[in-house]
């Protein structure tokens, strides 16, 4: 069922086959964000997030006319931005820094907020974001629509093409092996911390 944001889609590609251009730019603006997280998740790179996000919006706007009159925007959209995506990362594969955060929004802290835990949190996002570039690239693309992104199995399956049993099951395997790839880093990380010192129990006189 198509929602207000299908229909007034297609109100602003009408007019842009009508010759108002810069209505395209309402499109860019409802869906910039969407599509520069889906390329930041896939690439681990902020710079090529950018550009494959431009490179996107460029080839929707190109091949705006090839777009069903009755069809919806974003999903045919996140199609293009998954290929663009998909045939970057064949030529260009994702190298991660270490330290790299994944989504790690460049907000100050709140007032109330423990330092202690805002460092739990990053280091637990790239970890995250560790164990995702390590996932085959159709694997990573399913499970960053479904759980970044909140698409529905539908829709990720016209997104990547395929039908919608293969689209569950990249999910699913996506997040099996995610899940075992961080309970081997948590396995890790307890193997290197250093061991407690005992609590040496006062005297309180006592020869």
């Amino acid at each position: 069922m198509d929602s207000e944001q299908d229909r007034s889609d297609r109100r602003i590609i009408r007019q842009v086959w009508q010759g108002h251009t810069q209505a395209f730019a309402r499109l860019v603006d409802s869906y910039k964000g969407p599509v520069f997280n889906l390329a930041l998740r896939m690439t681990a790179s902020r710079q090529d997030a950018e550009d494959l996000a431009q490179e996107t919006f460029l080839k929707a706007y190109l091949g705006l006319k090839r777009f069903k009159p009755d069809g919806r925007f974003f999903p045919w959209l996140f199609t293009i931005a998954v290929n663009t995506v998909r045939n970057h990362l064949k030529k260009n594969p994702p190298v991660l820094p270490a330290r790299w955060a994944a989504g790690a929004q460049d907000l100050p802290a709140g007032p109330d907020s423990d330092p202690q835990r805002q460092l739990e949190d990053k280091q637990q996002r790239s970890q995250i974001a560790g164990a995702l570039q390590r996932l085959s690239i159709e694997q990573r693309e399913a499970v960053v629509l479904r759980y970044y992104q909140d698409l529905s199995f539908d829709d990720i399956a016209a997104v990547c093409a395929v039908p919608v049993s293969t689209a569950k099951m990249r999910v699913y395997r996506g997040i099996q092996r995610l899940s075992t790839m961080l309970d081997e880093m948590l396995l890790r990380n307890a193997d290197n911390d250093p061991p407690e010192k005992p609590v040496k129990e006062p005297d309180n006189g006592r020869k």
